[in-house]
This record gives structure tokens, C-alpha cells and sequence, in this order.
């Protein structure tokens, strides 16, 4: 019999998870929450964390923004 990979684990008793266990938005909302809990565990007063944690969203999300923007430029195009 050829070995074939059925994605089961080693052990028959460990249990089997879906493959996405954590959708992408929570993945997000975990990463803002840890965000925050850093900054207020830092010393920052829960507003001063939340101001901070947002700020952080938008950079990223105005990075993200550049970046494609970025890629859309043909640097072999003579001028």
C-alpha cells in the first residue's frame, strides 16, 4: 500500500481540526486586541492605547495602500 497523506494526525486519539480554525477576521481582531493590550500594559491610559492602536491600523492600512500603488509602476518604461 502506497503511503498517502489523508491529513490525519499521527495518533488515532488527537483531535482533528478544520483546516481554518481562525477566519482572517479573527485573526485581525486578535491582533488589534493584543495591539492594545500591549500599549496599555506599556503604561499607556486605555484612551491613549485605543488612539495609538488605531493610528497603528491606519498606517497599516495606508502602507498597504502605497504598496500596491507601488507595484502598479513600470520601472522598465523608458521616459
Amino acid at each position: 500500500m502506497l503511503w498517502q497523506d489523508d491529513g490525519m494526525a499521527d495518533t488515532p486519539d488527537e483531535p482533528q481540526l478544520p483546516q481554518e480554525v481562525i477566519t482572517p477576521l479573527a485573526q485581525m481582531a486578535i491582533a488589534t486586541h493584543e495591539t492594545f493590550i500591549a500599549f496599555a500594559s506599556a503604561g499607556f491610559s486605555e484612551r491613549q492605547a485605543m488612539v495609538l492602536t488605531l493610528k497603528t491600523l491606519e498606517l497599516g492600512i495606508e502602507a498597504q495602500l502605497y504598496a500596491a500603488e507601488y507595484d502598479e509602476v513600470d520601472f522598465d518604461e523608458e521616459e
